[in-house]
């Protein structure tokens, strides 16, 4: 909690609740989403956007919600992984935003991109 309480308290949930993995089908076993291989869900503060991950990313994260012409519709002006002091390189193309991945993890279960959006 200490390094991503910053995604969980105070936020409102955003206009898609998440993508890739689910937790499980109507069968019981685990669903999977054409999106993404790893699991990602969203909250939202003020311009900011929680991009919550469930495991952790091997290789660049693309997400497919921030497509430059997906549910987002924003510019984008800056991303961080929460309890990260890497820059994280980023780019909004029409399939995603592109993120990179930190060399080190920054805790040990949820990894949090805090995804910061141009004032309207």
């Amino acid at each position: 909690m200490a390094v991503n309480g910053e995604a969980i308290y105070g936020t409102s949930p955003w206009k898609v609740y998440g993508e890739g993995l689910q937790s499980e089908n109507a069968t019981g076993g685990p669903a999977k989403s054409e999106a993404s291989s790893i699991a990602i869900r969203f909250t939202a503060k003020g311009n900011s956007l929680y991009c919550i991950c469930l495991a952790w990313p091997e290789k660049n994260l693309v997400v497919r919600s921030l497509a430059s012409k997906g549910a987002a519709q924003r510019q984008v002006v800056s991303v961080r992984m929460l309890g990260s002091k890497e820059a994280i390189t980023w780019r909004q193309t029409e399939n995603g935003l592109v993120l990179s991945v930190p060399r080190e993890r920054p805790c040990q279960h949820a990894f949090v991109y805090r995804i910061d959006f141009k004032e309207n």
